[in-house]
Order: C-alpha cells, then structure tokens, then sequence
C-alpha cells in the first residue's frame, strides 16, 4: 500500500515542532544554547521549506488551479515564518530574550492547514507515480 503524504508530513510537522518546543525550553535557561536549538530548528525548517517549495508546490500545482492560490498562500506564509524567525536571531545575537509565542503561532497554523487540508487533498488527487515521487523526496531530504 502508498505511504500517505499527509502521513510523512504530519510526522514531520511533529519533528519540527520538537525542535521548536527544545528552543523554546532552552529559552528560559540559557540564551546561547537557545540559539543553538533555533539554529538546529532553522535548518530543518528551511530543509522543510525547501522540500514544499521545490517538490510538494510543484507537483500540486499541475492538478488543479485551485492549488495555485492555495501554494501561493503557503508561500507568503513561509516568508511570515522565516521573517519571525529573523527577528529571533536578531535578539538572540543581541542576547535579548525573545518573545517566541508569534513564531509558535505562525507554525501551528501553518502545519495545522495543511495537516488537515492541503496534504490529504493531495493523496486523493495525485496520481500513484506522483506521490511515490513526493514521498521518495520526502524521504531523501528530511525523514532521516
């Protein structure tokens, strides 16, 4: 049987999340080691991003217009994301706490949208050999 995108995804979006929540643990204690998680959650972030973007957009956007608006949604979201996340960096460089509800926020809606949405909705309308290529590119690239 397929392995589900929104499956792999949902995992993902845990991953990622874990690395959000060490940060924000880490926050309270230490400001340097709290900048080394948001760097390690960074990394994985833009590897994520950069899975969508390249591979997940792509590929969606060939099945029907109405993925078109709804990638160029997920887009602008991405940017809110890695916006928030700059600033972050900066206080953190600055050794100012943050505040990271805002990041948290964008996160939570971003993943729940599609966990619940986009993703499920791909599975039931790409073809076989489309998801076995998102799901091998999935793998290749953040499912360690």
């Amino acid at each position: 049987m397929q392995e589900k995108i929104a499956n792999l995804m949902l995992k993902e979006h845990g991953r990622l999340n874990s690395f959000l929540v060490d940060f924000n643990r880490l926050l309270e204690k230490d400001l340097l080691l709290a900048e080394k998680a948001l760097d390690k959650f960074k990394w994985n972030l833009e590897k994520h991003f950069f899975l969508e973007e390249k591979v997940i957009f792509d590929i969606s956007s060939s099945i029907a217009n109405e993925e078109v608006s709804e990638i160029f949604d997920l887009m602008k979201q991405h940017g809110e994301i890695m916006a928030e996340l700059k600033d972050i960096e900066k206080n953190l460089q600055n050794r100012i706490k943050p505040k990271s509800e805002k990041l948290f926020s964008l996160i939570k809606e971003h993943a729940d949208y599609e966990d619940s949405v986009f993703y499920p909705k791909l599975d039931e309308k790409l073809t076989e050999n489309q998801k076995n290529y998102v799901v091998e590119r999935v793998k290749e690239i953040i499912v360690a």
